[in-house]
């Protein structure tokens, strides 16, 4: 069994994600905390967002995905503000190029393992002591991707967690579709219309989740909490 986590309800911004639409949901539902994913929001949206969120009642942000634009005065500002405390960024060159940028905060943040690795990727051990990267912010949906589309890059994912720590996990969904002929339709998803969208985090090992996992679904606030509770019994080994 896998020992209690912090699931953190996410806010994110895709475009099929209304995030104003999940503010009015965090005053209905009167939340306290919640990760954010500013993916497509530019610096004065991500202004408003922190706004909003203070003013619909939000203390506390605990971790928040990195975008290539980010300022040291931002991520002090979300320290500050809303004791946040984890961060992550993509493994490609802008993401390294934004975390010399924020040498000194590199202890707080985590890099995400991609969803399709190709040569030049940055997600590997060499490139992770150049840029003294503390560790992995694992999207379980990306590995699994892995794990049924490329077995040779998977398994170097693998031995790089054996290698890194775990600061934070994404969770989002992953389909198993049938097959169409010779093309395997199996990915994953940040939109979840049946809670066995989850059900490939069973046969994971408990090492693979941290302390803090953050939902990484386009989902309503709402039906984040109906997730949660799924996902608690994933990880008891309930399910």
């Amino acid at each position: 069994m896998i020992e209690a986590k912090k699931i953190l309800l996410g806010l994110t911004t895709t475009f099929r994600s209304d995030w104003k639409d999940k503010i009015q949901e965090i005053r209905e539902l009167n939340l306290k905390e919640i990760a954010l994913f500013p993916t497509v929001l530019k610096i004065d949206e991500r202004k408003e967002l922190y706004r909003m969120i203070s003013e619909a009642g939000i203390e506390t942000v605990p971790y928040v995905h990195l975008r290539e634009d980010f300022s040291q005065e931002e991520v002090e500002f979300l320290m500050d503000t809303f004791k946040t405390k984890i961060f992550s960024c993509h493994s490609d060159v802008k993401s390294f190029s934004l975390m010399d940028s924020l040498a000194k905060y590199a202890s707080l943040i985590y890099v995400e393992n991609p969803q399709k690795i190709k040569p030049e990727e940055f997600f590997n051990a060499g490139s992770f002591s150049r840029q003294q990267v503390i560790g992995i912010c694992l999207d379980n949906a990306h590995l699994e991707n892995l794990k049924n589309h490329d077995r040779v890059n998977f398994k170097r994912v693998q031995e790089m967690l054996k290698t890194f720590p775990i600061g934070v996990n994404h969770i989002s969904g992953f389909k198993f579709n049938k097959p169409l002929g010779f093309i395997n339709l199996t990915h994953p998803t940040h939109y979840i219309d049946d809670l066995k969208d989850f059900d490939y985090l069973r046969g994971m090992p408990a090492e693979y989740f941290s302390k803090c996992i953050a939902l990484e679904v386009e989902n309503s606030l709402a039906e984040q909490i109906e997730m949660e509770k799924y996902l608690k019994l994933i990880l008891k080994n309930e399910l």
